[in-house]
């Protein structure tokens, strides 16, 4: 892959990494209440259903979007790092340090199979999935989909496992989710400002 191919993998891991981990605090405090299987269930399918739509947005974007990759690729990318930059400085202006960590309760952790569950890891894979494939989808129409799948895959993997070894000690808690956006839309918006420049150049 070339230079700017490995950066849109490194901001499309770093997008994966960051608002998958602000998820992974729903999905394994609603794995308490109803049950790891209905939540691992349900966020089966919001994975699913985003990779179809991943899949083809890509697919149409290749075949009509040719002529303006750099403009539209740059329009998703400083749009969502503006987005990314809102959330901070939201969360900025109402952040509470607790050093406490959520009690566990694991009563509910081996329920069976529920409708409720199912939904909750659904919604939550799809809400976050979206925010991650305005990303990808920006890396992917200007270096193609293998460096930002990547990007993706190597930061969802990373989060799965540390929501298997450390989910139950509450460190998912322990970082504000804001920081992480922060951290993120700098590179968001710093990748989309070269895309814009390149459209420019070209028109």
């Amino acid at each position: 892959m070339t230079e700017a191919s490995w950066l849109g993998a490194v901001i499309s891991f770093q997008v994966t990494f960051n608002k998958l981990f602000i998820a992974a605090t729903v999905l394994i405090a609603g794995a308490y209440h109803f049950g790891w299987r209905s939540l691992l269930l349900g966020g089966l399918f919001g994975t699913s259903a985003v990779a179809v739509l991943a899949w083809g947005l890509e697919a149409f974007a290749s075949r009509y979007a040719l002529q303006a990759l750099d403009g539209l690729s740059a329009a998703l990318l400083l749009t969502f790092g503006g987005y990314l930059l809102w959330e901070f400085f939201e969360g900025l202006g109402s952040w509470e340090l607790d050093g406490t960590l959520p009690l566990r309760r694991d009563s509910g952790w081996y329920r069976p199979v529920n409708l409720t569950g199912v939904n909750i890891g659904a919604c939550a894979l799809i809400t976050t999935g979206l925010k991650i494939l305005v990303v990808w989808f920006g890396v992917a129409l200007r270096e193609g989909a293998k460096p930002a799948t990547l990007g993706v895959l190597v930061g969802a993997t990373l989060i799965s496992a540390l929501a298997v070894s450390l989910g139950r000690t509450g460190i998912f808690r322990c970082v504000p989710g804001f920081l992480w956006d922060g951290s993120a839309a700098c590179l968001v918006m710093a990748y989309g400002s070269n895309f814009l420049a390149l459209a420019l150049v070209v028109s």
